[in-house]
């Protein structure tokens, strides 16, 4: 079609946008040939008129090259005819700089038989820069959040669904959708002990804007089936009518972190030369366990181990043969219970376990005749000569026992029969009566 170009009284006007707005002229062999470039193209991109028409006569020498490509497709969706067609690209400006522009064009028609393409230019450098930035952080966060092994979720509490998005899962892709999450789940996916935790803080988030933070342990989140710990942050959210809507946190595998400080709290409640629980965090845990199986009604038992002329290896050899006396002890009460016994260092040559995993006083008399055994120790050397053995009281649990200072009054007891009794052997106290073997 044939056309018209601007009307004289427009030109003052369209010179003045602060947009570019050009005619480009293209011949057979798509050379484009600027035909009309207002007075804002120029302030745009800083150059004198000599120097832009100049350059102009080549437009594709003013685009980076690596956006060539980007530039000739949408030079092809113009000439296609098939309305306005819009293409990012950079270019560099008059003092050196990089700008972005976004130029919308279209076919405008037809001029001593060559096509005419008009359009505008925009100066899209400061959006692209501020996209550029979020891809970038939203690439960091990614990263992050993969190193992290971070997981999101957002949870609908008018709807009761929760939406969890999984990063770095081979087991769980993309999204996972949980209906009647809250109502019909009851947190199935986190450790028994700790669903207590979890139910009160969504509850608590429900109700109330808040952000909080809580630790759990889940088999569920990873791929490898083992059970994490992972610390779960949430913040709820308003609606417009002031309720909360909705409850968005990430969920963070914690745990090398826990494993570590767990680690660190173990070491405190060690005792350094053996490994055993120290006296302090022995009497604590016996106490709980005592508790339990107060409630339980389970059969349980205290074991009091005293090493028989443990002064005498101090007093022959010295003090380091008497740590290693000590450590070697440590180590084989150590590998002897396993499970849920608990095994403490009382302080100086005496030891506490408490085994909560027997049938009765048998089990307890049968590992006490095995220490009896096994601690022995025959020390001989041109100092002198001494024979270690062990002295072992053992006070059974029964229904009248519920607190530790009872149970430990009775094993204490029953370990200093066994010393009047010569040393080197075993007393139970069970039920009130008293035995003592040899």
């Amino acid at each position: 079609m044939e056309t018209t170009l601007l009307p004289d009284q427009l030109a003052p006007i369209v010179d003045n946008i602060i947009s570019g707005i050009f005619v480009f002229v293209i011949d057979d062999s798509r050379a484009l040939i600027p035909f009309y470039i207002n007075e804002g193209m120029y302030r745009m991109l800083g150059y004198k008129y000599s120097e832009l028409d100049r350059m102009l006569k080549d437009v594709r020498r003013v685009i980076i090259p690596d956006d060539m490509a980007r530039f000739e497709q949408a030079l092809d969706d113009v000439l296609k005819d098939d309305g306005a067609v819009e293409v990012e690209f950079r270019t560099v400006t008059g003092d050196g700089n990089v700008r972005w522009l976004q130029v919308r064009a279209n076919l405008y028609g037809k001029m001593d038989g060559y096509k005419l393409i008009a359009g505008v230019v925009f100066d899209a450098t400061d959006r692209k820069e501020i996209e550029l930035e979020l891809a970038l952080q939203a690439e960091r966060n990614s990263i992050l959040l993969e190193s992290a092994k971070e997981h999101l979720l957002d949870y609908n509490v008018r709807t009761d669904v929760l939406n969890i998005k999984f990063e770095n899962s081979d087991v769980f892709h993309g999204e996972m959708v949980i209906k009647d999450f809250v109502s019909g789940h009851d947190f199935e996916a986190v450790h028994e002990e700790d669903r207590g935790f979890m139910r009160e803080m969504f509850s608590a988030a429900m109700k109330s804007k808040l952000t909080d933070s809580v630790e759990f342990r889940s088999e569920y989140l990873d791929d490898d089936k083992k059970c994490h710990w992972y610390r779960l942050t949430l913040t709820s959210v308003r609606g417009v009518d002031g309720y909360i809507t909705r409850i968005v946190g990430r969920v963070v595998n914690i745990d090398d972190k826990k494993k570590k400080e767990q680690e660190l709290e173990m070491r405190a409640d060690k005792d350094s030369l053996t490994g055993l629980y120290n006296k302090g965090t022995a009497t604590t845990l016996i106490s709980q366990a005592i508790k339990k199986c107060a409630e339980n009604r389970s059969a349980a038992a205290m074991i009091m181990v005293d090493l028989d002329h443990f002064k005498s290896v101090n007093d022959t050899f010295g003090h380091s043969a008497g740590d290693m006396v000590i450590e070697e002890t440590g180590r084989t009460l150590n590998d002897t219970f396993k499970g849920h016994d608990i095994v403490g260092r009382m302080g100086g040559d005496e030891f506490m376990i408490f085994m909560d995993d027997i049938k009765g006083p048998d089990d307890a008399l049968l590992i006490a005749k095995k220490l009896n055994l096994i601690l022995c120790r025959n020390m001989q050397e041109e100092a002198g000569h001494v024979f270690v053995t062990a002295s072992i009281g053992i006070a059974m649990m029964d229904e009248t026992i519920s607190d530790f200072k009872t149970l430990y009054n009775l094993a204490d007891k029953a370990l200093y029969i066994t010393k009047e009794s010569g040393r080197n052997g075993r007393t139970i106290i069970c039920g009130g009566e008293i035995t003592t073997y040899r």
